[in-house]
């Protein structure tokens, strides 16, 4: 049995952040930090705030942002956050409670350190099993309406579930739901693939 996902336990360890793609049969590790940028972007979009000077530091491999003031921003998590603050979302995308503050940030973190930077595919196979079983009676991460972690998560498992068979998908039931309930949520797939589900089985067990 998979065992229950802990999100009080997370703890950020680095900053940097990676993309996993497949190349069949292992999963491979590489530096992306244009891809999230574009996942920066996407989220601009789709929290209707103006996007700023974006860039990568390439000695740190990071990005940074540049407001016209001067501020400077880094790194993925940060400047997520500072678009969501300054958005009319902000309350219930961010949260609406301490506890889903806290909850919102470390599911970031989660992003960072055991998706992006998911070296094996029996890494990838750890977290997508942790994350189906946390899922089980959940629509979305945290709270009961879609937040910066749904966003940035449907984002960061996107390249993966492009390339899962239909086998795969349903063998991760509630993580499917979740990921197929996102897509279609209003503006926030934009330019990315529509991921095909079989749905006549996958929301037979859906989360109520």
């Amino acid at each position: 049995m998979c065992r229950k996902l802990n999100v009080v336990t997370l703890v950020l360890k680095s900053t940097r952040s990676y993309r996993i793609f497949r190349n069949t049969p292992r999963f491979y590790l590489a530096l992306d930090s244009h891809a999230e940028m574009n996942d920066l972007k996407s989220l601009a979009t789709y929290l209707n705030v103006p996007v700023a000077k974006l860039s990568v530091d390439q000695k740190e491999k990071i990005l940074v942002w540049k407001e016209k003031d001067g501020k400077t921003l880094r790194g993925l998590i940060s400047i997520a956050k500072y678009l969501s603050r300054n958005s009319s979302h902000h309350k219930k995308f961010t949260g609406e409670t301490i506890e889903e503050r806290a909850a919102i940030d470390q599911w970031l973190e989660y992003r960072l350190n055991n998706i992006d930077r998911a070296q094996h595919e029996k890494d990838t196979s750890t977290f997508i099993k942790d994350i189906n079983a946390y899922l089980e009676d959940k629509v979305y991460f945290v709270g009961h309406q879609l937040s910066l972690a749904d966003f940035l998560l449907y984002y960061g498992l996107h390249n993966l579930f492009r390339d899962l068979t239909f086998y795969e998908k349903q063998k991760y039931m509630h993580l499917s739901r979740w990921f197929d309930n996102v897509q279609h949520a209003e503006n926030v797939r934009q330019t990315q693939t529509l991921i095909p589900f079989q749905k006549n089985i996958l929301y037979s067990g859906s989360a109520h």
